[in-house]
């Protein structure tokens, strides 16, 4: 095997309940899961072509064609030409492999990873259960402050990706897992006019089988910010209103004194950034606790402030128009080696991994950012050293713990396995008395939440700035 070909022979597959044995074990290449072709699609019912005259694979299921070229990062799905970030591969043994979440996922399957048994779990359309989710009316409505869009759904709640794009300029809402039925839809798609200050137009569609594509032709680049009412089955998107008079500021003042959270300003995410996506890693987890520490007869764990801190962090990004993926949202066991390997799987931009420290004495103190550049960090908008620098700043001037500053840290996993620029934030020190008493403190998780996301929006938004945003 080559150099960035690893063994994964202890990875097992698993489709709709039932263990698939393949006749070579899967790889991983440069942090992704690879299969064999055939043992995998095949027991799912696919049908998987060889062209050995022009080296390609085409893995059709359903209505879904999903065309890969060995050696070449790009593939077709249904004609469309999407970009994946390893290729198929012919590896010894003359079979070819794979990467199964990419295939997987173009092709309906619902994608899982058990970190325990590390084992690849796919469920087909047929079996996974999967509620979908129907577009049935969308509106524009008013609001204080805002345009609003009304999306009233049914079925699942909606699982939503925002993409910006320029000449001309549109912010563009993708509902994946769903499917629209609108009166006016002709030909799969349909439109209505907006007279406002933000956009002049809403068209939709069913843009793909599974995914319904919300479009706004903008008059002002802005990026809309999502919610949704699930109760009421709908989703809003929302533009701040650029015409609307601004507030007094004795009116909007009782309200900011009266609010328990930080006032740290967290911006909204420039609009040419809004497909950047952020992988979170809250460290350790489940049997892995982390640091403990005791104070007044209670034993704290790491992994707990930790999964409470990107929880947070998760939140504020969404808000302010950032796209992210938790790789752990509960108290659950992930293996060191699966974190990079999951993010790397995800395509995704920026990975951060939130923790908290402790020493064998209470000397040491402060607040660290570990980064380390890969030459893979030429392909990526912001660099790991930029980004470490920027996090630790806003740390120090929010939380103000000392300095320890940023460290190059090639050692770690997920800052050497990962693709993506990548850092490790380490909070505080637990062992410190000094340290810990601002961090068993009621703001702290909040503080360190929201500094992160600030620097993580400043820095995507400089990005734009430079030229490095837009699609």
């Amino acid at each position: 095997m080559s150099a960035s070909v690893a063994a994964g022979g202890d990875v097992t597959l698993q489709l709709d309940g039932v263990q698939v044995f393949c006749d070579a074990a899967p790889v991983i290449v440069e942090g992704r899961t690879l299969v064999p072709v055939r043992a995998l699609f095949e027991a799912a019912g696919a049908t998987v072509d060889w062209d050995g005259a022009q080296n390609r694979v085409c893995v059709s299921y359903s209505d879904i064609d999903v065309t890969l070229f060995v050696g070449k990062k790009t593939a077709q799905v249904n004609g469309r030409e999407e970009s994946m970030d390893v290729p198929a591969e012919i590896l010894p043994g003359n079979r070819t492999f794979i990467p199964v979440r990419f295939v997987a996922q173009a092709l309906g399957f619902l994608v899982d990873w058990d970190p325990d048994s590390r084992t690849v779990i796919l469920d087909s359309p047929e079996e996974s259960g999967i509620e979908t989710t129907t577009v049935e009316a969308i509106a524009l409505s008013g609001a204080d402050g805002v345009i609003r869009t009304e999306i009233t759904y049914t079925g699942a709640e909606p699982d939503c990706r925002t993409f910006a794009y320029e000449a001309p300029d549109r912010f563009v809402v993708d509902i994946r897992g769903a499917s629209i039925q609108l009166a006016d839809i002709e030909g799969g798609s349909g439109s209505m006019p907006a007279d406002n200050a933000v956009f002049s137009k809403i068209r939709y569609s069913q843009f793909e089988a599974d995914i319904v594509r919300i479009v706004f032709d903008l008059n002002d680049r802005q990026t809309g910010v999502l919610t949704t009412a699930s109760a009421e089955g709908i989703l809003y998107i929302d533009f701040d209103d650029p015409s609307a008079p601004d507030e007094p500021a004795e009116e909007t003042q009782p309200e900011e004194e009266a609010s328990s959270e930080s006032n740290i300003l967290i911006p909204s995410a420039d609009w040419r950034m809004t497909d950047q996506l952020v992988v979170i890693d809250a460290g350790h987890g489940g049997k892995d606790p982390g640091c403990l520490v005791s104070s007044g007869g209670t034993t704290y764990y790491e992994k707990d402030f930790n999964l409470e801190i990107s929880l947070a962090l998760d939140r504020y990004l969404r808000e302010a128009g950032v796209q992210t993926h938790m790789l752990r949202t509960t108290d659950q066991t992930l293996a060191l080696q699966e974190r990079p390997v999951l993010a790397n799987d995800l395509g995704a931009d920026l990975y951060v991994s939130v923790h908290n420290n402790s020493a064998e004495t209470s000397v040491p103190n402060g607040s660290q950012v570990f980064y380390y550049e890969k030459a893979s960090e030429a392909d990526y908008v912001i660099g790991s050293k930029a980004l470490a620098r920027s996090i630790l700043d806003e740390l120090l001037q929010q939380i103000g713990l000392a300095d320890r500053g940023i460290v190059s840290q090639g050692m770690y996993a997920v800052l050497n396995k990962t693709c993506m620029p990548a850092v490790i934030v380490e909070g505080g020190f637990f062992s410190n008395p000094q340290d810990r008493a601002v961090m068993l403190g009621d703001d702290y998780t909040d503080l360190y939440a929201r500094s992160v996301a600030r620097a993580i929006i400043l820095s995507l938004n400089r990005a734009a700035e430079n030229g490095q945003g837009g699609s």
